[in-house]
């Protein structure tokens, strides 16, 4: 037995170790994980597998090939050789990476997607080698398992109510730590609308048993036919949770996606059915193919309550530790599949019990009214979805309807989350959303060559102040004291802001930095493609610095890497750095040092930062701490005390400014390049989410006495991150920028007029990685989102519920804004010569 357990615990490492490779790989294709995950190093462990990737791939491959050279039946020829040709090609890849390593050099492009295929192909001939020489020693049933049926009828209504009250009790573990407080008849509705979602779904599973043992019963190898069969009904699940939840949370959505499900699938599938057969084997015939496939070891109540209390607190556990980690509530989808898989074998494998009850079921019904009671389940799941709408309730002078409600509930219970995405994906999509997604992470193969950009046409510099822009990433709008009364620990930036012009009604165009930091370069709208290369023709803001003779200073990060053109002109700091490692702190003393250390102090200076002290994945990873011991009150403490220490550090740096005599005779230009979510309804970070609190950001900008005394402002007139270059060019050059609502507009003009005539009755904005976009309209007042990810779509009314919590969306809404967004998009598409394949 030792023997065997050993064979499967190698078999497991290396199917690990394959699927990681594979996955990596895979990684490396779509735009959004190349740059932000791979380029980006935002998972740090990544970074590490990569370098020591083709060692452990080595010696893995050494210790299967002994085990499978220990464990070939030499007398069967076909099999000896078949194992010897993996054995042999398996050591000459392993020795091939050693000499050339592989991972370390994929690039965005479609080859990346043919390794993430090659390197696969191990891992299958690995599995068909246990398949030809354990599949034939299964001892197969002679006889039908009558109560089949039914045990798994009853785990699965155990399941359903299991899972359903296990999450339930979560949340209310959680409600001390969350904002979201439902009354008792609230509470209620939910749990009755989770248990009866719950119990739809594990019902449609039974459905599709029963289909199952329906077919297998047609052929005479009961037994065989059906162990194959649940095989292709449980590739066919798992190609459903890669494709629909795994790759649309990396925006892996072309025609592709669909063929690489499959093949992750059956890898996981077919590799643990192989793992269950090699089990089997030398034991008595089992009960039926559902307890081959699932190693199914039968164990007794109390055993079976310990497991329940085990699996309850790790559902916990994880579900609260991932709350700050996740992306898109991925990884926490992900644990509830796991928890409700093995809480149904828990349930499938108590014997004593379920053999009672299935004795019991038996005297009381039979298949049909099994089948009957799933149906009824789904007219029970319909009728409630219908009073989602129809019931409603007044919390603090505000309604909230049913649907509302759950929305908000689902940001806490993730078991409940995922059966909305699965409702939610199960509807017809429409040509909307997939006209977004077609619009959308456009690939690195789609050749787009780059459009000429030129703000100004035949631009002169007249005026050459220094230009420091500052921007923090990740940094939201609340959080500075210039915006939000309530924040005592940014004083140095409310300091500048007293002596600077705050636009109070900021936003950015694009809720992460993938794109939102490109805009501010283009000084303008994208098209959702990263990135367009060469980019140096739509860098508006280089050509400026160009043109106006500029020494540069600038931290250059894996975007601007890509976006920026090198130049003599251009004097890195941060160098060697890695971008997720870029300090602000740091930043200002070796830029202080670089100014007091220059050569020509008559050239003007330009500098660019953007440090990560504050994005959600750098919190993380320095576990969350707190930076001091000061009280943030309601504030995201871990978040709140490193704004603290960059305001620390800009005011120091602002000081250094002042005695240098540099200060008036400078724009400097203090901003973000998006917000973050922070637990509002559950979500953390920036995925791909476009709500208030990603898109409102600081928008601080001190001019010199000069220029401010020869241009007027409103700072209440909704302006963008992409106006600061528009601006830029016409306070330097004093010319109005060309018209077109791709670019942004000057916030500075010698009439007010002459603003005015920019100004737009609607404003797209969008996620920098998913088909997630949105309308500001009103001058900023209202919100629409169109989410092609998720398919839902929201309304709000940011004066009134300036956080977004009570969703107004309407059908004619709904029309109103899809039309108007499809306009922007296209428009976008069309000036840069883009024709989405729909």
């Amino acid at each position: 037995m030792s023997a065997k357990i050993i064979s499967i615990v190698i078999r497991l490492i290396f199917a690990i170790l394959i699927i990681l490779t594979s996955f990596y790989c895979l990684l490396a294709y779509p735009p959004f994980t190349y740059q932000q995950v791979i380029k980006l190093e935002l998972v740090t462990w990544l970074a590490i597998f990569v370098k020591i990737h083709p060692y452990i791939y080595l010696t893995v491959s050494v210790l299967l090939n002994i085990n499978l050279l220990s464990t070939i039946d030499f007398s069967k020829r076909f099999s000896k050789y078949f194992s010897l040709i993996f054995v042999i090609g398996n050591s000459l890849f392993s020795i091939a990476l050693i000499f050339n390593p592989l991972l370390s050099r994929l690039e965005n492009s479609f080859t990346s997607l043919f390794w993430c295929f090659i390197t696969s192909l191990p891992l299958f001939y690995l599995i068909l080698i246990n398949y030809f020489n354990f599949y034939p020693k299964i001892i197969w049933p002679q006889d039908i398992d009558k109560e089949k049926d039914k045990k798994i009828f009853l785990a699965l209504l155990k399941t359903s109510i299991f899972v359903s009250l296990l999450y339930f009790v979560i949340f209310q573990a959680r409600l001390s730590f969350i904002d979201f407080f439902p009354t008792i008849s609230q509470e209620i509705f939910i749990l009755i609308w989770s248990l009866s979602a719950h119990l739809v779904v594990f019902m449609a599973i039974f459905l599709i048993f029963n289909f199952v043992s329906a077919l297998a019963k047609l052929s005479l190898k009961i037994s065989v036919l059906e162990f194959w069969l649940v095989q292709a009904v449980a590739i066919i699940l798992v190609c459903l949770v890669f494709r629909n939840l795994i790759f649309a949370a990396i925006g892996f959505n072309n025609y592709l996606a669909t063929f690489f499900a499959f093949v992750f699938a059956t890898l996981l599938v077919t590799f643990f059915s192989s793992i269950s057969i090699l089990l089997a084997v030398g034991k008595k015939p089992f009960e039926n193919p559902l307890e081959l496939l699932l190693c199914k070891t039968p164990f007794n109540k109390v055993t079976q309550v310990f497991l329940l209390l085990i699996l309850g607190v790790i559902a916990y556990v994880l579900t609260t530790k991932f709350v700050a980690l996740d992306w898109n509530f991925l990884l926490q989808k992900i644990i509830v599949l796991i928890i409700w898989l093995f809480v149904f074998i828990c349930f499938y494998s108590t014997k004593p019990n379920l053999e009672n009850l299935a004795n019991l079921a038996k005297k009381s019904f039979g298949t049909n009214l099994m089948l009957v009671f799933a149906l009824l389940s789904l007219i029970s799941y319909k009728t409630i979805s219908i009073l989602e709408n129809q019931l409603s309730w007044q919390n603090n002078y505000q309604i909230i309807s049913g649907s509302e409600l759950l929305d908000k509930y689902a940001g806490y219970d993730i078991s409940v989350r995922l059966l909305k995405d699965i409702f939610n994906t199960s509807r017809e999509k429409g040509s909307f959303y997939k006209f977004l997604q077609s619009s959308s992470n456009i690939a690195q193969e789609i050749k787009i060559n780059p459009v000429e950009i030129d703000l100004v046409e035949n631009f002169t510099p007249k005026e050459k102040p220094n230009i420091f822009i500052f921007t923090i990433d990740s940094l939201r709008q609340d959080y500075v004291g210039a915006y939000n009364r309530s924040v005592k620990f940014t004083p140095f930036i409310d300091a500048f802001a007293s002596e600077s012009i705050v636009m109070e009604n900021s936003f950015s165009h694009y809720g992460g930095t993938g794109l939102s930091e490109p805009s501010i370069w283009v000084g303008g709208l994208l098209l959702h493609k990263q990135y367009v290369t060469p980019f140096y023709p739509m860098n508006s803001l280089e050509k400026l610095l160009e043109k106006g003779n500029y020494q540069s200073f600038i931290s250059m990060d894996s975007i601007l890497e890509t976006i920026v053109k090198p130049s003599s002109s251009i004097t890195q700091i941060d160098k060697g750095v890695r971008t997720q490692s870029l300090e602000f702190c740091k930043s200002l003393d070796e830029l202080k040092d670089k100014i007091t250390n220059r050569e020509d102090k008559t050239q003007p200076m330009f500098a660019y930062t953007q440090p990560q002290n504050i994005h959600i994945s750098v919190i993380n990873r320095q576990n969350r701490t707190i930076l001091d011991n000061d009280n943030y009150d309601n504030f995201y403490a871990p978040y709140a005390s490193r704004v603290k220490e960059i305001d620390r550090c800009f005011g120091d740096f602002i000081k250094f400014l002042k005695s240098e005599n540099l200060f008036e005779n400078s724009i400097i230009i203090f901003t973000s390049d998006h917000g973050d979510s922070l637990g509002e309804e559950g979500r953390f970070g920036h995925a791909y989410t476009i709500f208030p609190e990603i898109l409102k950001i600081p928008l601080i900008i001190h001019l010199p006495n000069k220029l401010l005394k020869s241009i007027v402002y409103d700072s209440k007139t909704i302006a963008f991150s992409s106006d600061i270059t528009p601006s830029l060019y016409y306070l330097v050059g004093d010319n109005l920028t060309i018209k077109n609502e791709i670019f942004g507009r000057p916030l500075f003009t010698k009439t007010i007029e002459e603003q005015k005539a920019y100004l737009q009755d609607s404003y797209l904005v969008a996620s920098s990685y998913g088909a997630v976009y949105g309308l500001l309209t009103n001058n900023g007042k209202t919100l629409y989102i169109a989410d092609g990810v998720n398919f839902q779509d929201y309304f709000y009314d940011l004066i009134n519920d300036p956080r977004a919590r009570n969703n107004l969306v309407n059908p004619l809404v709904k029309k109103e804004n899809e039309t108007l967004i499809r306009g922007h998009i296209e428009r976008i598409n069309n000036f840069y010569h883009f024709v989405p394949k729909e």
